[in-house]
């Protein structure tokens, strides 16, 4: 019983969470999805499919309910790592550096769940490219 409602939580969270993404996105963007069954167009990656969906087709997948993960990739954007961290309720974040870009693991009680990254629950990174922001819902599952 405890563990059934340990899964319909985190399945809440973590799909509050992708419900939240997608109002990120500007017209002509587009979200990568990485979903554990195939569809049509998606790419097979070995354990996982990646699709890439404008907003609308977003919530189309949502419904699916087989959604592993997601990235946003926001080009020419003028929203900072801090601002969507700031507008996502973020409590709790660590900066580092990955391939020579500024990179935050951070964690929001609004989205909930997450994984855990050096012992320490996250449930979104966010790089900061030169012209793009990529956030990642647990975490960046493609490039960024």
């Amino acid at each position: 019983m405890k563990i059934r409602l340990c899964l319909v939580l985190f399945a809440l969270f973590f799909f509050a969470a992708i419900i939240v993404s997608p109002a990120y996105l500007c017209p002509g963007e587009e979200a990568e999805i990485y979903l554990s069954r195939p569809v049509e167009g998606a790419i097979d990656a070995g354990s996982f499919f990646i699709v890439r969906a404008d907003t609308d087709e977003i919530y189309a997948f949502l419904r699916r309910g087989d959604i592993l993960g997601m990235s946003i990739i926001l080009s020419g954007n003028n929203l900072s790592a801090e601002g969507l961290m700031k507008r996502l309720g973020v409590t709790r974040s660590r900066r580092g550096d990955v391939d020579g870009k500024l990179c935050y693991y951070a964690y929001s009680p609004l989205l909930g769940g997450g994984v855990k990254v050096d012992g320490e629950q996250v449930n979104m990174q966010i790089v900061q490219g030169e012209n793009c922001l990529t956030a990642g819902f647990p975490l960046i599952m493609g490039s960024y």
